[in-house]
């Protein structure tokens, strides 16, 4: 009987409330660009908290086979023929600048985009710079012959950059803390990408960890993303992992500006700085990237 007198009371209540929150308008994004929480925003965010959980574990076990099978994908990726297609390798820590040297740069800084000539072609080579693969996701030989100008500029695998620059015929003996990001993939817009900065991070303590913040509206207008690896343990652990606050301060000692696009879509601030995190020293490259509006159309 109870049932029967509130039931009917409970569906039209119901029913209002779900058309009321149908109807509600969203908040406007802030500058144009950061949405901000609407009314579906939890279960947007379930949803794709869900498919990039799904994702993940696809890729790990992937990976993971791939490697056991020795058929791991490090290595020249001839992935799509669409126009946007991705492959790129990123090694962060190679710009040659060395102690009493300045710091050296390709002479076709600020921009990025080249062409391979037929000889170049199927192989990491361009212009007098080579990347060699000698153990997938191991070791690698980076080359680089050819002149450079003054300046008066996601595999992510921290590591160790050792070699000789040879600058006038001088040569200099590095070993420097590097990171090395290898991207591909069928697809990579940079007009999507309104701004974002990572921070390379290398302490003295042998810790070293990646931390960013990236805008894509057109996919997420807010992403933190990053990780520490922990020298002590091996271990690598996401930001947010053990709830800990790290106090950090970082000291720009360079900077260098370049585009990435054919077109200039993307513009960058690459620096190299000095940091201090919870009193233990190290150094750093952070990237920032802005969306070109001045872009060559």
């Amino acid at each position: 009987m109870f049932c029967d007198l509130i039931l009917p009371l409970f569906i039209p209540a119901g029913l209002v409330l779900f058309f009321r929150l149908l109807n509600k308008p969203n908040k406007p994004a802030i500058f144009g660009v950061y949405q901000q929480k609407d009314k579906f925003f939890w279960i947007k965010y379930i949803f794709m908290y869900l498919v990039l959980s799904f994702r993940q574990l696809i890729n790990h076990i992937s990976r993971i086979l791939a490697v056991e099978a020795g058929k791991s994908s490090d290595g020249v990726q001839h992935v799509h023929k669409q126009d946007e297609v991705l492959e790129n390798k990123y090694y962060l820590g190679d710009n040659a600048q060395v102690k009493g040297e300045d710091l050296l740069l390709s002479p076709v800084l600020p921009d990025t985009y080249q062409e391979q000539v037929t000889i170049e072609e199927g192989y990491y080579r361009i212009k007098g710079l080579e990347i060699v693969n000698f153990i997938p996701m191991r070791t690698w030989k980076l080359i680089y012959n050819g002149d450079m100008k003054f300046h008066q500029t996601h595999y992510e695998q921290m590591g160790a950059l050792e070699g000789t620059v040879t600058i006038d015929g001088k040569d200099h003996t590095i070993n420097i803390p590097c990171v090395r990001d290898h991207s591909f993939g069928p697809f990579r817009d940079w007009r999507t990408f309104h701004r974002y900065v990572y921070h390379f991070i290398f302490l003295e303590n042998g810790d070293c960890m990646a931390i960013g913040s990236v805008c894509q509206p057109a996919v997420l207008s807010h992403l933190t993303i990053g990780y520490l690896c922990r020298q002590s343990d091996q271990s690598v652990l996401p930001v947010e992992f053990c709830g800990k606050t790290y106090a950090v301060r970082v000291q720009v000692d360079d900077e260098e500006t370049f585009f990435i696009g054919k077109s200039r879509e993307a513009k960058f601030y690459e620096r190299w700085c000095s940091v201090e995190i919870n009193g233990v020293k190290g150094s750093a490259c952070v990237e920032w990237q802005y969306n070109n509006v001045q872009a060559k159309s």
